[in-house]
């Protein structure tokens, strides 16, 4: 017999259970020399197998897919690579729950990496829309699982994105619900006497967000120049209030105030400083 070369597998052998072995040598990622073994019922599925592995170790990729279960890869995926992400805190927790809700447990989340297929997911997505769950989430959570698959595909736990080939849940878009004018002045009215009354009068006159509008400092605010400087938004992360910053790049913006607005502010200063001067000490 002549040699065969490196990579090329070996020749295959019966085994006691009656399917065939082949083995293949290879270098993995790094640099160390590997033996991938591969079955079939016949000599000649063996080695079309042995064929595959050849093939995929020579595009980079790895030579088997990992048999850890779509569940176990996506918990460590939620303590690892989205932990550190610069995804919001917020963001961060919202991930996690849909992922161990409805990824961790759920049939797909039982499939190991090597046994996931397009047609899975699909039919998983299937499984989400049959329990109810809104466009919206349906959309998040598939979301989710691609960044999930997405992570695998780089640690080499497999070799391609089965998800990534799915058709990306549609959220069937619906106009906004909002106040008419009468129910803006409406609104204000009724507010009077509360201490709620600036933040809706501010947020009516600027069309901030409500997170922009509440984390708002004095040093943001320039009365003499009339702007105002928005820097973050406030949202509540594991009980706390906490100050991130705003959504986009685009969100931190100037605006130019009216009569109205500094006058709305300035009583905001005004009582402010009476509340210290009642205070005192305390």
């Amino acid at each position: 017999m002549t040699r065969r070369a490196n990579g090329e597998g070996s020749q295959p052998v019966l085994r006691s259970d009656g399917r065939y072995q082949v083995s293949v040598r290879h270098i993995d990622e790094d640099g160390r020399s590997r033996r991938t073994y591969v079955y079939g019922k016949t000599a000649a599925a063996a080695r079309e197998k042995a064929k595959e592995v050849r093939q995929r170790v020579e595009k980079g990729r790895p030579a088997k897919d990992a048999k850890t279960t779509v569940a176990t890869f996506t918990l460590e995926w939620i303590s690892s690579t989205l932990a550190v992400s610069d995804r919001k805190a917020n963001t961060k927790a919202m991930y996690a729950t849909i992922a161990r809700k409805h990824i961790v447990d759920s049939d797909l989340g039982a499939t190991a990496l090597d046994r996931l297929t397009a047609r899975k997911v699909e039919e998983w997505v299937a499984g989400l829309r049959r329990k109810g769950l809104s466009e919206s989430t349906i959309r998040s959570t598939y979301t989710v699982l691609r960044a999930v698959l997405d992570t695998a595909v780089r640690d080499r736990a497999i070799a391609e994105n089965p998800a990534a080939v799915v058709k990306r849940p549609k959220v069937t878009a619906k106009e906004a619900l909002f106040l008419s004018p009468a129910q803006v002045e409406a609104t204000i009215e009724e507010s009077h006497g509360s201490r709620y009354q600036p933040v809706f009068a501010l947020l009516a006159n600027t069309a901030l967000r409500r997170g922009e509008a509440l984390a708002l400092r004095w040093s943001d605010v320039d009365l003499t120049n009339r702007r105002i400087q928005i820097r973050g938004t406030l949202s509540r992360e594991d009980g706390e209030l906490v100050v991130t910053d705003t959504k986009t790049e685009k969100s931190n913006r100037v605006l130019f105030m009216t009569d109205e607005i500094a006058g709305i502010l300035r009583g905001v200063r005004k009582r402010q400083a009476e509340d210290r001067l009642r205070a005192g000490s305390a």
